[in-house]
């Protein structure tokens, strides 16, 4: 798979989400990077689902969303990796009027992009 980045923004009314980066379930093992570089104040978490996003009916604001605890409640670049299969990952400014840029790297796919 190749990077992907998604972004958040100025969270002072309220949070903020990035789109949604759906993940390859299939892929064994599963690994996934996760870079946040954040710029200004904000406070962040990621998030992961294991609900099926390809279903006609699923939308982002319904779905069933768990932290990732090593990216959870964050305010400084970092990183971490999701090992556990999920179906996709997105990023909540919970607040700050700065930004995020979240690199999303997973391994694997058999080296097509």
């Amino acid at each position: 798979m190749r990077s992907i980045v998604v972004t958040t923004t100025d969270a002072t009314g309220g949070a903020t989400y990035s789109g949604v980066v759906a993940l390859d379930t299939w892929t064994s093992p599963f690994s996934v990077s996760i870079g946040v570089v954040v710029t200004g104040t904000v406070n962040f978490t990621v998030q992961y689902t294991y609900d099926n996003i390809q279903d006609p009916g699923w939308t982002a604001a319904t779905g069933v969303w768990w932290n990732l605890t090593a990216l959870a409640s964050k305010s400084a670049t970092t990183d971490s990796v999701l090992s556990q299969p999920a179906s996709a990952i997105r990023v909540v400014q919970n607040s700050g009027n700065g930004s995020t840029s979240t690199t999303v790297l997973q391994a694997g796919g058999n080296g097509v992009s």
